[in-house]
């Protein structure tokens, strides 16, 4: 499963329409200086309880650009949880397509929470970014451009599965991808009572 890649480079409109992102946004990103952005990142985080700690670790990690910590905050402020758990997370990434894809897994989040139920928190979950929503449902979103069932996709699905038997919180597993899944990969998880729905940042 290979991260996801946006375009970068070109004129700025050019690179906005691939970003999945609402048009108020567009003019903050193409508006405000770096040091605006930031500013307005740590008021979000701020806002949702992340220590000044955590807030700097992510802004001033160096394989995150302007642009992505503002996308991601975006999306991790209209969910409206504490982040901090997300944002531990994204603090391991060692290149800039890290970033891109803990900036995608955001964004398929906050379209889980606005679209399918609320989400209750953020955690971390067999090393995985994941969402309990209010009705008890986990979901793990996945950036790819195609994933494929394999031996250890096999074993990381079990490892979510369990997850059901050992949380009493947990009532039920869904797995939100912003690509496309092999129709193997779709009768695996539809075989173990796994909700799947694919291409979500394409929805509207």
């Amino acid at each position: 499963m290979n991260a996801a890649t946006a375009a970068v480079g070109g004129p700025a409109g050019d690179v906005l329409t691939g970003l999945n992102i609402n048009q108020t946004l567009q003019q903050t990103l193409v508006n405000s200086t770096p040091d605006d952005l930031r500013i307005i990142n740590r008021k979000k985080l701020f806002a949702l309880n992340v220590s000044r700690e955590n807030a700097d670790a992510i802004l001033m990690h160096p394989w995150y650009s302007p642009w992505n910590e503002t996308i991601m905050i975006d999306a991790l402020s209209t969910i409206g949880v504490d982040p901090t758990a997300f944002l531990t997370n994204a603090c391991n990434a060692l290149t800039e397509e890290d970033a891109i894809y803990f900036e995608r897994l955001a964004q398929v989040l906050a379209r889980y929470h606005t679209e399918k139920a609320k989400v209750r928190s953020i955690r971390i979950e067999s090393k995985a970014v994941c969402a309990l929503d209010a009705k008890g449902t986990l979901v793990f979103p996945l950036s790819c451009d195609y994933a494929i069932w394999s031996e250890h996709a096999a074993g990381r699905v079990a490892e979510f599965a369990a997850l059901t038997q050992g949380q009493e919180d947990i009532k039920g597993l869904a797995v939100w991808v912003d690509g496309k899944v092999s129709d193997r990969g779709t009768q695996e998880l539809k075989s173990r009572n796994i909700d799947l729905v694919t291409g979500v940042l394409d929805k509207k």
